[in-house]
């Protein structure tokens, strides 16, 4: 349908421009080179219909008759609104805007939630009635830039990405007096030094399906006082901090809809629609998991009474997740369960070193969990050369603890296993690996394909005139265990052997920017992996 020589353009020109009406006015903003200016900045996408408008009901595509086109798009930090354009005439100067929703008080009605939006809006289509589908955009409500003051900004005097105080009374924590880094004060923060938001946000707490065709408001979930668990219109207690994660959407058919939405602070909610359900409870949304606070559980634990044992540190928290899961339905110890794998990360303070964060597997079996009901696999103790228990090499003890390891995920009906995790910062303390990783940082979504799963994250690098910017590393996991999914240091291997420990698990680069996720292409029969950091594009990801 683009193709239109006789209206004068051809691919790759510029055809059509938009400015939307609530940045208009800010556009006298450019005149000023002090400051970044964000005016559309969300990521955009493109609907197509998949029937042609058939005016004269013959089945067949005449002249004229084109596949319906829909532009969503988000204005991220540039503001609170989404925008659909139809884009179904070949002719730009056609193209109108279809509808427009805004947050706010002063917004559109039923969107007073959305916040700043941030979330990439994914189109699905559901059975609305037994005659009735529609084609629907999901997105989350966004980012409250509250969060933007947690955690409090310091003067990192000594450039280390860490508030440093003198513990005078050894509480463990700053306390007023106490000797340390001066610190900005974020409006709901306490009297110290806040490194996450101990109240709530103010915006952008929740979840939205609209109506493609006319913007209407299909469903919602979103905070409340109290809890409205059925319908449309639900609210939840514990929705208190906003979601500028991008929503995993994963329609299993037109009568079943399955997601997974992620807020700020590393809570999992689950969303479902399911047509045949009664009218009421069509809709269902659940917590499946809380991130912080963490698990006190050390690495690499394999008796069951100290599993159970482990409790919640309340010192340990403060991870935040931008990204939310991908999602494979099994795996080699989860048969027939979706299991979510994800990271935590501060986009928007890649620098600062004060957070432990982690990698995840988690099992959906619809109920809460924490990270007292996973596993810490920190060390890759279940790989095939690992050196599960610490003491300097590999031998039957830690054949004896992998085989325990593996054991309770394969029981985790049994014993209420529901995955495991990594601790990113920890895994310098491990025998197999002695380089420092604090402060590395999950900051995309990871990828599924062929039974792997893979990260990236990024770490500050402080007082190094070589690397002024950070470490990228590349993780590529198997899926049901975290072991290595490549063989990325040959040096551990020998003529004739291939060893497997943590410091397979993971490739560096160093003097690199914040790197993308793993993207995968495929090209006759082969398939290979493509991150870019920055100047570095590292491509040699052979799968």
């Amino acid at each position: 349908d683009m193709d239109k020589p006789s209206l004068g353009y051809s691919a790759g020109d510029e055809i059509f421009a938009f400015v939307p009406a609530d940045l208009l006015i800010r556009l006298k903003e450019l005149a000023s080179t002090a400051t970044h200016i964000y005016l559309v900045d969300g990521a955009p996408n493109l609907f197509v219909s998949p029937t042609f408008d058939d005016a004269n009901t013959n089945g067949l595509r005449d002249a004229g008759e084109y596949y319906e086109k829909t532009l969503v798009f988000g204005e991220r930090r540039g503001g609170r609104s989404y925008w659909a354009l139809d884009m179904t005439e070949p002719d730009p100067s056609l193209w109108s805007v279809k509808w427009h929703v805004e947050g706010g008080f002063g917004g559109t009605a039923g969107f007073q939630e959305l916040g700043y939006t941030w979330s990439k809006p994914f189109f699905t289509t559901i059975r609305t009635a037994a005659d009735t589908l529609k084609d629907v955009v999901i997105f989350s409500a966004g980012y409250d830039p509250l969060e933007d003051g947690y955690p409090e900004g310091f003067d990192d005097a000594n450039e280390n990405g860490i508030r440093d105080f003198t513990d005078s009374n050894s509480s463990g924590t700053w306390d007023p007096g106490e000797p340390g880094e001066s610190f900005a004060v974020t409006v709901g923060g306490t009297e110290g030094h806040d490194t996450w938001n101990p109240g709530m946000d103010q915006m952008g707490r929740g979840i939205y399906v609209v109506d493609l065709d006319g913007g209407s408001l299909l469903f919602k979930a979103t905070y409340g006082e109290t809890d409205v668990t059925t319908g449309t219109d639900q609210n939840y207690t514990a929705m208190t901090y906003c979601f500028p994660a991008d929503i995993s959407v994963i329609p299993l058919s037109e009568e079943y809809l399955l997601m997974y939405a992620a807020d700020i602070y590393g809570q999992i909610w689950k969303i479902t629609y399911d047509y045949l359900a009664a009218g009421s409870i069509q809709w269902a949304v659940k917590r499946i998991f809380t991130a912080n606070p963490g698990s006190d559980l050390p690495t690499g634990t394999s008796d069951p009474v100290d599993i159970a044992a482990a409790s919640l540190n309340a010192s340990d928290a403060g991870r935040k997740m931008f990204y939310s899961p991908d999602v494979s339905f099994g795996n080699d110890w989860a048969l027939g369960l979706p299991v979510l794998y994800f990271g935590t990360g501060d986009r928007e303070h890649p620098r600062y070193r004060m957070i432990s964060n982690r990698l995840y597997a988690l099992t959906d079996t619809d109920t809460s969990a924490d990270e007292t009901d996973l596993l810490n696999l920190t060390c890759d103790e279940l790989d095939k050369n690992a050196d599960a228990d610490g003491d300097g090499d590999f031998d039957t003890d830690d054949v004896d603890i992998q085989n325990t390891l593996a054991n309770l995920l394969y029981d985790h009906e049994t014993n209420g296993i529901r995955g495991f995790y990594r601790v990113l910062d920890k895994q310098g303390d491990c025998a197999d690996d002695d380089f420092d990783h604090t402060g590395e940082q999950v900051l995309s979504q990871p990828t599924l394909f062929f039974k792997n799963v893979f990260f990236t994250s990024y770490q500050a690098e402080f007082g190094d005139p070589c690397n002024p910017q950070g470490n990228a590393f590349i993780y590529a996991l198997d899926y049901s265990w975290f072991t290595a999914g490549l063989n990325f240091l040959l040096e551990n291997d020998t003529e004739y052997l291939e060893t497997r420990d943590i410091r397979d698990t993971y490739r560096m680069i160093s003097g690199s920017a914040i790197p993308s996720g793993v993207s995968i292409i495929t090209r006759d029969g082969e398939a290979s992996g493509l991150v870019s950091a920055g100047a570095v594009s590292y491509t040699h990801l052979t799968l």
